[in-house]
């Protein structure tokens, strides 16, 4: 899952080493709009980690729901892709960027000791 406003880094092994390739990471949730950033690379036995971290006025930009996701490159002028992920893209309230704990006006949150957040993946939070 990504939330809208934040900073994640997307991590994926590819089972090829791709330092010496040209490649991307895709993702688009409109076809005719993709975002493509160019990853970082570590080679390990088995091929390579691609890493990428998106920003904030990025992960603004995708509406919450279903986002995909595709690493692609161009080693020896072959080209190749990896399969589709799919990941999901949770809304953040109040929209808009982070930039503090509190970046709405901290006098007007209270917090409610009875909310319960019902998060499967973060059971903390």
């Amino acid at each position: 899952m990504i939330r809208r406003g934040t900073t994640p880094t997307i991590k994926r092994t590819y089972p090829e080493d791709l330092t010496e390739a040209t490649a991307t990471f895709c993702f688009w949730q409109d076809v005719e709009s993709p975002l493509t950033l160019t990853p970082e690379i570590e080679p390990t036995d088995t091929g390579c980690v691609l890493s990428v971290t998106l920003t904030q006025e990025q992960t603004l930009a995708f509406e919450p729901g279903a986002l995909y996701f595709q690493i692609r490159a161009v080693k020896d002028g072959e080209a190749v892709a990896s399969k589709v992920w799919r990941y999901f893209v949770a809304d953040v309230k109040p929209d808009g960027e982070i930039t503090e704990a509190l970046s709405v006006n901290p006098g007007t949150i209270t917090p409610d000791p009875e909310l319960v957040i019902d998060d499967p993946l973060h059971p903390s939070i």
